[in-house]
């Protein structure tokens, strides 16, 4: 299990110094919460003209592939992106719409200084990390595994621009480790952060007898010898009482749909389980 920790990387914006020429950046707005990565991201602009956004977001993607559409709304463009929404704790199974937006804002010549600094901070620190690699928070531990970083909302106007964040880092690290990593890259932009959530692990020893009976009766009714306790990224309800653990119910080898669209269960493994559970609460009222 991880430590989690929900946080928001904020920027105030200036007005425009004048000095620059090119695309006026009007809002972006991108994710629906923190725990699950994006799967759609919004921008508006404003230019004297737009053929040339339009050929380089053509250009865009036929080199990366990912799917972006620009219309127009009265005088502005808007450039929407679409992704592959997963669990923020599997943000590997995902694609982060945000990123894929900001990769190509990232190309245009953005007219507020303020804006501009913002979008080189995320394509060069953040951009499609899954562990906080470019913005030094890299870290990783014997039990938990690595730090896993996922940008899960965006909001950009004319006064702010800030970045909603989930991470869930190893369990032997504090969170004050985590955010003093980051730092030197967020002071060099004048980025600052906003402490939201933090939830504490839940991690019981392999060896302990609630973990050995549930292994017990999971092997009785499987015949799976070889599998193993797993360490999860993800929150559950073994959160609201002591002593407790999740347990199921996705068997090894069966696609993890959690959070996902169209997320549904085999009826036949729905049947395994419950035998399972229930004969797990006859076990641990020995």
């Amino acid at each position: 299990m991880y430590k989690r920790q929900i946080f928001e990387l904020v920027k105030k914006l200036g007005k425009s110094t004048g000095k620059r020429a090119g695309v006026e950046l009007r809002s972006i707005t991108g994710g629906n919460a923190a725990n699950m990565v994006a799967d759609h991201a919004r921008t508006v602009l404003r230019a004297d003209s737009y053929e040339d956004i339009r050929e380089s977001l053509e250009e865009y993607k036929k080199q990366t592939g990912y799917k972006l559409n620009a219309k127009g709304i009265g005088k502005s463009l808007e450039i929407t992106a679409s992704g592959i929404s997963s669990h923020g704790a599997r943000p590997e199974k995902g694609l982060n719409a945000i990123s894929v937006l900001m990769g190509f804002i990232g190309k245009l010549n953005i007219i507020n200084e303020d804006m501009s600094d913002f979008i080189d901070f995320y394509n060069s620190h953040i951009g499609f990390d899954l562990h906080g690699e470019r913005i030094g928070c890299d870290l990783s531990d014997e039990v938990s595994g690595k730090l896993i970083f996922n940008v899960g909302m965006i909001h950009l106007d004319q006064e702010v621009a800030k970045l909603t964040v989930n991470i869930r880092y190893p369990v032997t690290l504090d969170e004050e480790t985590v955010y003093s990593s980051m730092m030197p890259n967020l002071d060099k932009y004048d980025i600052g952060v906003v402490k939201l959530n933090h939830q504490p692990p839940i991690y019981v020893l392999e060896d302990d007898p609630l973990i050995v009976t549930l292994m017990n009766v999971y092997k009785k009714h499987t015949g799976d010898s070889e599998s193993r306790p797993l360490v999860i990224g993800g929150g559950t309800y073994a959160r609201a009482m002591e002593n407790a653990v999740a347990f199921g119910m996705t068997f090894p080898g069966e696609p993890e749909v959690a959070h996902q669209k169209n997320e549904y269960v085999v009826i036949e493994n729905l049947i395994k389980a419950t035998k399972i559970f229930a004969d797990s609460i006859y076990e641990l009222t020995k």
